[in-house]
């Protein structure tokens, strides 16, 4: 039962679970949930990329690592990333006292790694 409601509220780890498991490599399914923090990590090495080959700034790479790493991920980035509502980062970044050129950042890096899964 336990099993059943970590899988439904995402946080099931195949692998934690089942550490000896002989066959896991050969399974279908994930060993383990992507958190809001890996998919974070995940959008920040593309940035970096696009920046290595001088098709974005590293000032962009900068503004999205901050803006990652002290507004979304000390809120979020536990979660599973399949299980955080809409209205959960509306109430984020509602919560901060940005600028109107702030805000239109940071919901976008937000999104931006949000939806780069």
């Amino acid at each position: 039962m336990q099993i059943k409601v970590r899988i439904a509220t995402g946080t099931f780890s195949f692998a934690e679970e089942f550490p000896d498991y002989r066959v896991r490599d050969k399974l279908r399914v994930p060993l383990r949930t992507l958190t809001c923090s890996d998919v974070f990590d995940a959008f920040l090495h593309h940035t970096a990329a696009r920046v290595v080959r001088g098709d974005l700034s590293p000032s962009t790479l900068a503004s999205h690592r901050q803006i990652l790493d002290h507004v979304w991920r000390p809120r979020i980035g536990r979660l599973p990333f399949l299980s955080v509502r809409h209205s959960t980062l509306v109430k984020v970044a509602d919560a901060q006292n940005w600028s109107k050129k702030t805000y239109n950042n940071a919901v976008s890096a937000g999104c931006v790694a949000r939806n780069s899964s």
